[in-house]
Order: structure tokens, then sequence, then C-alpha cells
């Protein structure tokens, strides 16, 4: 037998070695295994379900946890991220010695510039140059740079609101 017909057998014989080795074992009959098994077989020899777990009574550190856990539930998480803080109302910047009403709380929530001029979130409403915020009170000036909105009442009294956090 030449060389190369020697390496043709060899590579033959790694590939089928583990072929017939596993077939052996089959004939041999090893254990049951999954080969072996049957669905019909183990319909009939499945055991007895478990009986229901009874009501068991809890340790009073086990009641103390989950009422800490419920109260815990109770609480609200914290505030979102994305969500300025609530402005406090802004002080008259030029008022009459003695001004009937002293004027709405001012509370601007963002400032948004774009093409068609600026906006803002006013006492929780989307407002512009114009509107109304309260009786008599009209936005004048919306400055996105410097965070204000400017509002004036009829009579010429003046209140300039901050966008939190400025």
């Amino acid at each position: 037998m030449n060389r190369a017909a020697r390496e043709r057998l060899l590579l033959v014989g790694a590939f089928a070695a583990p072929i017939a080795l596993t077939l052996a074992l089959r004939a041999l009959g090893s254990g049951p295994g999954p080969a072996t098994a049957f669905a019909d077989e183990e319909l009939f020899d499945m055991p007895e379900p478990a009986p229901v777990a009874t009501i068991r009574t809890f340790t009073p550190d086990e009641l103390a946890a989950a009422a800490f856990a419920e109260s815990k539930r109770a609480e609200p998480v914290g505030e979102a991220p994305l969500v300025y803080p609530k402005a406090a109302p802004t002080e008259a910047t030029s008022a009459p010695a003695a001004p009937v009403d002293p004027g709405p709380a001012i509370s601007v929530n963002s400032i948004m510039a774009g093409r068609g001029g600026a906006m803002a979130t006013v006492n929780g409403k989307l407002r512009r140059v114009g509107d109304e915020v309260a009786p008599g009170w009209k936005i004048t000036a919306i400055d996105a740079g410097a965070g204000t909105v400017t509002v004036r009442h009829a009579d010429g009294r003046e209140i300039v609101g901050s966008r939190a956090g400025r």
C-alpha cells in the first residue's frame, strides 16, 4: 500500500471511528436515555402531583418587612429629571404707590425661541406675546436669552418673571 492510500485510510478511519463507536454502544443497549425513551411510556409512569402547600403564618420580622415595603410604595419616587422646579412668584418692578391689585403670580416654566417668535409656558399654559395671563395682564415680551417674560397691565404696571433656576 502506498503512502497516499494509507493517508486516505487514516482520514476515513478518523471520521468513521466515532460513528462506529456510537452505533456499537446503541446496539449494546445502554441504559434508558433520550434515544430509548418514548412519550407513550412516560405518560403512564408520571408521579402523582405534589400536594398543595398549606397556608403558613408569617414571622413578626416578615410582617414588619412587608409593612415597611408597603409604606415605601406609597411615597413619591422623586422629581422627574426633565421637569423644571416651580418658579417662585416674581415681584413687580415698577408699581404705583398704592396698587389696588399687586398683580398675578407669574410662574415661568420654560421658554422656547422659534422662527415664529418666542413662546413660554406661563402658569402651566403655552403663551405668546400678546396673550392674556390674567384679567388685564398681557405678555409684552419674551426674552429667550435672558429667560424672562414681561407682563404688563392696562394701567401700566409691569411684572418680569424669570424661568426657574435663573
